[in-house]
């Protein structure tokens, strides 16, 4: 009689740095400590200071005590590109590699920094290469395309996020084709990283079949593992989150938001403009505001309507995400921000820095920082005295990032950001741009009105042809 296949493959794909090799370490031995013949781990690691990635498979055959060096694999064939973590072919090759180990179900953890995803500041061939240090949502989305067809399942069980501020529209609408869940925190994910020795035990507990409920557990389970750590900015810990999200709903909450995003640009020019300020400024937000919690926003600004097409959009999108529910977009969500429950799972791209959190910010600096405050002084020559500089730089990555997703383009959030935000924002706050969001942006943005939209573009494209 054969070998029994595995009731579960679990892929983690680690892009750690300095700052992070040796939590990366930890999170290897926990996987060691908990895989066995019916949960297997299969790990690829870029680490700081080392030159070529490594492979491990964890599966209970060797001393769980014993050095991680164990379940080193000798060799990667085919080698990997000196790309790095930003090359999507890299992370391509892995799971080809890892599809070659039979399991009935599969998930996928990406690990390191966010919100640039697998931000890796060590990896110079990236740089030069991509342009970039860190994976893209569209690199993602290519890695997984080009994966699909050689895996015996062409889906994955669960996507796992370990980084922080992921839980986005964004990324949501990218990865629906990929996966059935979707989980990620819309706060910091802590250094120490999932907990992934509770993580595998708990699979154990589960019908193998039973992946929903799996998906519902993890983020009860995250919060246990973090639930006594102290929140606060001399800590360096912001408050725990985590969400469960089916991605098969996602062209639901697309659709609405096609919809919102339309509302939005044609209060541009009417006194409903400024409600839209307020009610980003009063929303609930993350990773220096850059994102925000959609359903917050909605409920924000609903308030402050009487009626009309953009009360009613806030509306519908609100109701999608909230309540979790047996057939809601959220499965589950998890908060330690028990009093307030602002933080509704799901976040999405809306710049805006307000001065009390520029000073937590530079508290947070003074006390050690979080992974995001970690990241800003490795950006910008002049550290921490330049912050408003580095985010403006961040900004400018995101935008370019995001306008080259093609199924988010589709809600016209983007386009919303540059033909509405920012003409808010200049007419309310033009004297704080960059304190706000970014001068130089904000006008870039701005001189796009001397372009047509892009559906004028093609049109005129097409009859040109």
């Amino acid at each position: 009689m054969g070998e029994q296949t595995p009731n579960w493959a679990i892929l983690v794909y680690i892009s750690a740095d300095r700052v992070l090799t040796n939590f990366a370490v930890e999170s290897l031995k926990q996987l060691k400590r908990s895989a066995n013949r019916k949960t297997i781990a299969l790990a690829q690691v870029h680490s700081s200071g080392q030159e070529e990635a490594k492979r491990y498979v964890f599966n209970g055959s060797s001393d769980p005590t014993s050095s991680i060096d164990k379940d080193l694999e000798p060799f990667i064939e085919p080698p990997l590109s000196p790309g790095g973590i930003a090359d999507p072919a890299n992370l391509t090759k892995f799971v080809e590699w890892a599809a070659s180990y039979p399991a009935k179900h599969r998930c996928l953890f990406l690990w390191g920094h966010g919100y640039e995803l697998l931000l890796n500041e060590d990896d110079k061939g990236a740089a030069e290469r991509f342009g970039r240090k860190y994976l893209t949502p569209k690199a993602l989305k290519e890695a997984l395309e080009n994966a699909k067809g050689n895996m015996p399942e062409p889906r994955f069980d669960i996507i796992g996020i370990d980084a922080c501020s992921m839980s986005l529209v964004e990324l949501a609408s990218e990865l629906a084709d990929f996966g059935d869940f979707l989980i990620a925190s819309q706060e910091d994910v802590p250094d120490q990283s999932f907990p992934y020795e509770e993580l595998l035990q708990k699979l154990e507990g589960y019908a193998p079949d039973d992946v929903e409920g799996i998906a519902a557990a993890i983020p009860e389970l995250y919060r246990q593992a973090y639930q006594d750590y102290v929140v606060g900015d001399d800590t360096g810990t912001r408050e725990i989150t985590l969400t469960s999200i089916r991605l098969e709903k996602t062209k639901k909450i697309q659709e609405l938001l096609a919809t919102l995003s339309g509302a939005l640009l044609s209060s541009v020019f009417d006194p409903s403009h400024k409600a839209i300020l307020s009610a980003r400024q009063n929303a609930q937000d993350f990773a220096l505001g850059l994102f925000v919690d959609l359903h917050d926003f909605c409920s924000q600004l609903s308030k402050k309507l009487s009626d009309g097409e953009l009360k009613s959009a806030c509306d519908a999108v609100r109701g999608a995400i909230d309540p979790p529910g047996s057939e809601a977009f959220i499965l589950e969500n998890q908060t330690g921000d028990k009093e307030g429950a602002r933080c509704h799972g799901l976040s999405i791209y809306f710049p805006y820095l307000a001065k009390k959190e520029m000073d937590r910010t530079q508290q947070a600096f003074l006390a050690g920082g979080t992974d995001l405050v970690d990241q800003l002084p490795l950006l910008i020559k002049g550290g921490i005295n330049h912050i408003d500089k580095a985010r403006s730089v961040k900004i400018s990555e995101i935008e370019e990032d995001f306008k080259a997703l093609i199924e988010f383009g589709k809600t016209g959030w983007i386009e919303f950001i540059k033909r509405g935000w920012s003409v808010i924002l200049a007419t309310e706050e033009a004297n704080k741009l960059d304190e706000h969001y970014s001068a130089q942006q904000c006008a870039k943005n701005l001189l796009s009105f001397c372009q047509p939209p892009p559906e004028q573009r093609k049109a005129a494209a097409s009859s040109a042809s």
